[in-house]
């Protein structure tokens, strides 16, 4: 269980640190930025896979999409 919710932390991170660099594909015309983001956010989703294995998918979901948003949203801000 501890493994699964470090798991999804760093999922977060992952997805947070992908949206973040969006600005820097320029459109997904610069293709080492958007090649980086697409490896982020596939890592994110994977990773999120491994979690549902082991946590009810509607609380991951909840959990990695609501602090997800609300960390980009603080970032943003």
């Amino acid at each position: 269980m501890h493994v699964a919710i470090l798991l999804l932390l760093a999922a977060i991170g992952i997805e947070v640190v992908s949206t973040a660099l969006l600005p820097r594909t320029h459109g997904f015309t610069d293709p080492l930025w958007s090649i980086g983001v697409v490896a982020g956010y596939a890592a994110s989703i994977w990773l999120l896979a491994i979690v549902v294995r082991t946590l009810p998918v509607s609380t991951a979901y909840a959990v990695w999409s609501g602090l997800g948003t609300a960390v980009v949203a603080v970032i943003g801000y």
